[in-house]
């Protein structure tokens, strides 16, 4: 799989840090991955559209550890803000 390119690494730039939260804005594909960097272990994750979509499809994501895939059938480089939960 491959990995979700990071557009703003806001997990960085959260001040002051929230424990057990990453904030991340990603250009997703449909069956990207992304790896949380602040957390130890995923929970849950709320992802919203960046941009108008080009399609209207649902977003999707399975959690596995501290990596997210994402599943949104005919996306393709589109904005996305991901808020992470999990352990710190």
């Amino acid at each position: 799989m491959a990995a979700a390119t990071v557009t703003t690494k806001v997990y960085e730039k959260n001040v002051p840090a929230i424990p057990g939260m990453e904030v991340v804005n990603l250009t997703i594909s449909d069956g990207e991955t992304y790896t949380a960097k602040t957390l130890s272990a995923v929970d849950s994750v709320c992802i919203t559209y960046g941009a108008d979509p080009a399609t209207g499809n649902p977003i999707g994501a399975t959690i596995s550890g501290k990596t997210v895939t994402f599943q949104c059938t005919g996306a393709s480089d589109v904005l996305f803000y991901v808020v992470l939960f999990g352990k710190p």
